[in-house]
């Protein structure tokens, strides 16, 4: 099976096997020979045939091994796995089957012969793992994995991978074999510089899918770097098989491999397209660490799947943190779980988990790209805080000894107290530390805690390091992803503070440009969706403009850095609305012939084909958007595990949703029905995790009038958001679950009631009488009678949901919220309203004398709701009988109301002394970033409470 069919065929050779005419001889093996043969009916047709060697003898124990392959072949049907077509047995009692025929390169010989490129490399080697995936999800092993059994072939100009002979395979499921063995106890079936080390063994029983795993490790050592990890050639065969053996299987990682390969290196690196200096920087770090899980001797450490190896090495492409870990590290967690399993709680477990991963994610991401001084500084910055925890583990343990109790927030704490002692004279190290346990605290839920340590860790390195120092742009990264997750509107509405960060943050990265595009890009991509947060669009589409063009002479069209830039400009546009102008640039990005190749991840374009899918439908293309969704479901379904796909559900759920907008409402329910189904399915003790695309159905079918089928979802959706509303293992997802639901049921209420009278009737009667639900159900029937021009019923129904409250700073604050939203739909009579309604509330909380931190609250509430001058009676009054440890808070209120109403200087004298208190307090340069830049803008004459500032003050 290889690209030329070799001699015509020797004396000793059939001419023909069964229906088949004999040309060539292809190959022979241990087990037989492999011929070029002609079929001539029912098709015509050029095929391979292995005939299996019976030896003359015995040949129970071959025919068994072929039958059990013929079985195992019959239920594979994958594109990169060679297709079986007939099977059978000569006169004289030899097995053979007949494949597919394949004109092909062995995939390493390949590669080196078409020079391609790392990334060329890695997409191919994915497509095998998939490959073997499938293989491995039908009960079998391959056992003899090998470049000379990954033949690439090219079809249409484009290289396609085939794995060849599963003649040593091994049923894993009984069923495939249950009378006979594959392999006979005790025969060693292999090739050895592929083979793992618990086949060496020899006994032939204990083989499972993880063996192919380190046969795949090999090779993709060999792709990378030209070499094999260990050569039983240059190490003699018996060595070889006693290191085997006895796991004693330690070869250099690939980018130290090639420090060793002087005279060789640049033959090696020219064949990847590349020199060996870039060839050592791609290779070091993901790729050492992902390419030694793999050849772990021990299999436990190994990845547990194909897939799970193809889809760390597609984050490495996509430039994402893979899960491969240093083993020191990685070890000695789990053995601390281990010793624990049965007294650590489970939000123990998670935070374990969660630092392990940050932990020896900082050690495998340190670049090689670096300057040498900052790459051994981050390396040992990034083991010096693994010891740290390591160690904060080790103390948690004779509480558990002794059948003590202690939370996950307990041992944080206990670690932020240990790092003021232990690294008082270590900064750096310091800050990584506070940093990581922040993330912890985040992980868990705690996130004014997690942004505080986030703003101790930059305060320390910037003080010790350089303004460029790359460092500090992770820590500006970080303290930017702590304050958005503290906000309550999310990552997009965290506003100003971050924008600042992600900003400064860029501008660190592009110092560094040359040495990591990957670092430069993130950072650039942070500061578009953070400029368009700030309601910048234009100007952030117009920084990825000026990227590609300064990008341009480095690479060529076709680099990943400029395709990604191209993709993060139509998510831009989906995003800001300009769906015409999105589908052009997804249509053009597509329509690239580099896009279109099989060395751009498949993920990749399929991300591509989902966004221009769900933009199709805002053009009126629903038809075009049915198609794509269709095709990317096809996909899903065929080449991957669909059950554990993540992305399986929501592409579903878009198709269900474009068949609905045709109107196509038979197939959509079929879909949606499947949906929940496999939604429930996985998750069976939570029913709030398939509800979104029950209530995302019925918006779906009001939208499209279908109000009965709209009612008859909501019966099920309903009930089981206001159940979660009260469990604790839910949290805020009950909020979010809640929020759908009403928001829908108002929907479905004014769409088929006959007035607000009858409305409100039907709402009670689905909600009951709980005032905090029914409070939430009549703000839900607000929004949508003012989004749906039924203004009339507005006040009405605002009135209704105040009169659950008294408190007159609440009817404030929602007044105040009411009177915005309609003047966002233009709506100015209603505005000024409840404008009015919230000025009066304001007054009457105002008689209540309260205490300074009441008149505080005053202030601030009324600033941000347009009564700033009415409130500043509350603010002065703060300022003025506040004790001494809040005085400063109270300025930094008043300091918004004097903005507001035109008084910039005396709101930029009040953030000074709120500055000043800052510094008093020794909390640091980070701690007050936004009123140290409301200052700069104050004194220059210019306001910085924009309404987008403001919305992001309220949230």
């Amino acid at each position: 099976m290889t690209n030329a069919e070799g001699p015509r065929l020797p004396a000793g050779h059939p001419a023909t096997i069964g229906p088949y005419r004999v040309t060539a001889v292809l190959g022979e093996g241990g087990m037989g020979v492999v011929y070029a043969a002609e079929q001539l009916e029912p098709v015509r047709r050029r095929v391979a045939i292995k005939l299996i060697r019976t030896g003359g003898g015995d040949t129970g124990e071959v025919t068994a091994r072929f039958g059990a392959e013929r079985q195992a072949l019959a239920v594979m049907e994958h594109p990169a796995i060679a297709k079986v077509y007939d099977a059978g047995v000569t006169p004289d009692g030899a097995p053979y089957f007949v494949m597919e025929y394949l004109e092909g390169m062995p995939i390493t010989e390949w590669c080196d012969a078409h020079a391609a490129s790392t990334e060329q490399r890695l997409l191919l080697f994915i497509e095998v793992c998939r490959a073997i995936q499938h293989a491995h999800g039908k009960g079998i092993i391959h056992r003899d994995l090998k470049p000379g059994n990954i033949l690439v072939t090219e079809q249409a100009g484009r290289p396609l991978p085939k794995v060849i002979d599963f003649g040593i395979a091994k049923a894993v499921d009984l069923r495939l074999g249950e009378q006979s063995l594959v392999t006979q106890h005790g025969q060693l079936l292999g090739t050895p510089a592929y083979m793992a080390p618990e086949q060496a063994d020899g006994d032939g029983i204990d083989i499972d899918t993880r063996a192919d795993i380190y046969a795949l490790g090999v090779m993709l050592y060999e792709l990378l770097v030209g070499r094999l990890p260990l050569d039983p050639k240059e190490m003699g065969f018996l060595p070889f098989i006693a290191r085997l053996v006895m796991r004693q299987t330690n070869p250099p990682t690939p980018s130290a491999r090639l420090v060793t390969l002087a005279e060789e290196g640049p033959a090696i690196a020219a064949r990847r397209q590349t020199d060996i200096v870039h060839l050592r920087r791609e290779v070091a770090g993901d790729l050492d660490w992902v390419t030694m899980r793999a050849l772990d001797p021990e299999r436990d450490r190994r990845y547990a799947t194909a897939v799970a190896l193809a889809e760390d090495l597609e984050r490495h492409l996509r430039d994402e943190p893979v899960t491969a870990r240093p083993p020191t590290t990685g070890y000695r967690l789990q053995k601390f779980v281990r010793r624990n399993r049965g007294a650590v709680l489970a939000g123990v477990l998670a935070m374990v988990a969660l630092v392990g991963g940050t932990v020896t994610t900082a050690i495998g991401m340190v670049k090689a790209s670096r300057a040498e001084r900052v790459a051994l500084r981050e390396a040992a910055t990034a083991r010096a805080v693994a010891d740290f925890l390591v160690d904060l583990f080790r103390s948690a343990e004779p509480t558990f000894a002794s059948g003590g109790n202690l939370t996950a927030r307990d041992l944080l704490d206990r670690g932020v107290a240990d790092v003021e002692t232990r690294l008082r004279d270590q900064p750096v190290v310091k800050a990584r530390v506070l940093s990581t346990l922040g993330d912890a605290y985040g992980g868990l839920g705690f996130f004014d805690a997690a942004e505080q340590l986030h703003r101790r860790a930059l305060t320390l390195v910037d003080s010790v390091l350089s303004p460029g120092d790359t460092a500090i742009a992770a820590h500006l990264d970080r303290l930017a992803d702590a304050i958005a997750l503290n906000a309550v509107g999310g990552y997009r509405a965290a506003g100003a503070e971050v924008r600042a960060m992600r900003e400064r943050a860029l501008r660190i990265r592009e110092r560094h440009l040359s040495e990591d595009t990957t670092a430069w890009l993130g950072a650039l991509s942070a500061v578009a969706w953070a400029r368009q947060a700030s309601g910048a669009t234009d100007s952030a589409l117009a920084q990825l403009d000026s990227a590609r063009a300064a990008l341009a002479p480095r690479v060529d069209p076709g680099n990943r850095h400029v395709l990604l830039l191209r993709d993060l400009r139509a998510r831009l546009l989906i995003n800001d609305g300009r769906y015409a102008d999105a589908v052009a640039t997804l249509e053009t990005l597509l329509a690239d012939t580099v896009v279109s190749s099989p060395f751009w991840s498949q993920t990749v374009r399929d991300g591509l084909r989902n966004n221009l899918a769900g933009a199709y439908g805002e053009v009126g293309r629903a038809a075009d958007a049915v198609t794509i969704y269709e095709d990317l479901l096809a996909n899903l379904g065929r080449d991957r595990d669909s059950s554990t796909a993540p992305t399986y559900e929501p592409s579903m759920f878009n198709l269900a949703a474009a068949y609905a907008s045709v109107g196509a409402f038979d197939a959509a329910a079929a879909v949606w029905d499947q949906v929940t189904h496999r939604v429930d399915a996985i998750h069976r003790d939570d029913p709030t995790q398939a509800n979104p695309y029950r209530i995302d159905r019925a918006v779906a079918e009001g939208q499209a009038g279908r109000w009965d089928l709209m009612r008859a979802t909501l019966d099920t959706a309903i009930p089981i958001a206001l159940a979660a509303m009260n469990d604790p293992r839910i949290g805020t997802r009950a909020h979010a679950n809640r929020f759908m639901a009403l928001r829908a049921l108002a929907m479905l209420l004014e769409g088929t009631a006959s007035s607000p009278a009858a409305v409100e009737d039907s709402l009670r009667r689905r909600l009951g009488t709980d005032p905090i639900i029914l409070r939430e159900g009549y703000a839900a029937l607000a929004s949508v009678a003012l989004h749906d021009d039924r203004l009339e019923a507005v006040p009405r129904y605002v009135a209704r949901e105040l009169g659950f409250s008294p408190d007159p700073v609440d009817s404030l604050t929602r007044l105040g919220f009411w009177a915005r939203q309609a003047a966002l739909v233009g709506d100015s009579g209603l505005a000024t309203r409840f404008g009015a309604a919230a000025a009066t509330a304001l007054r009457r909380a105002m008689q209540d004398p309260g205490d300074a931190g009441y008149a505080n609250t005053l202030c601030w509430r009324g600033a941000l709701n347009g009564l700033a001058a009415e409130a500043m009676p509350a603010c002065d009054r703060a300022v003025a009988e506040g004790a001494p440890a809040d005085v400063a808070r109270y300025h930094d209120s008043r300091g918004l109301a004097r903005a507001l109403t035109g008084d910039l200087d005396g709101a930029a004298t009040d953030y000074e002394a709120y500055l000043a208190d800052v510094v008093t307090r020794g909390l640091g340069e980070t701690a007050a970033i936004k009123q140290r830049m409301w200052v700069q803008e104050l004194r220059a004459g210019r306001n910085p409470f924009t309404e987008e500032a403001l919305e992001e003050l309220r949230r």
